[in-house]
């Protein structure tokens, strides 16, 4: 593969994704995220390596990647507890199955380029 098209696969498996999931509650849960990379990915393994908790790895990337509209980050390291005592586990599965199957539809605007970053 050329470069160019090297180049131009990155550009779009890295964009901006929105994803909308429907609650067990029937409320929509709206959250904007970037694909998960092999460096992230392998970090947040090594995080949770020896976590037998139930979904430690999914937590942890919602925690590295769900975004805001404007690009601030959704939740805190602090959030977890929170998220596996007060929210339906089937909802949470949702959450993170969104993020990790790069669901979504891209989103209309990245964040970023509105405040002056790299623009294509």
């Amino acid at each position: 593969m050329a470069r160019q098209e090297v180049d131009a696969l990155l550009r779009r498996t890295a964009q901006r994704r929105k994803a909308e999931i429907t609650l067990s509650t029937g409320d929509s849960f709206v959250m904007y995220f970037a694909p998960l990379t092999q460096a992230e990915d392998d970090a947040i393994r090594e995080a949770v390596e020896g976590d037998k908790r139930n979904n430690a790895y999914g937590y942890k990337v919602l925690i590295a990647k769900a975004e805001h509209e404007d690009a601030t980050p959704m939740f805190k390291l602090g959030d977890i507890q929170k998220m596996r005592n007060e929210y339906a586990q089937g909802d949470m599965i949702k959450l993170m199955t969104a993020l990790l199957d790069n669901g979504g539809v891209l989103a209309d605007a990245d964040p970023k380029s509105a405040k002056g970053g790299d623009q294509e």
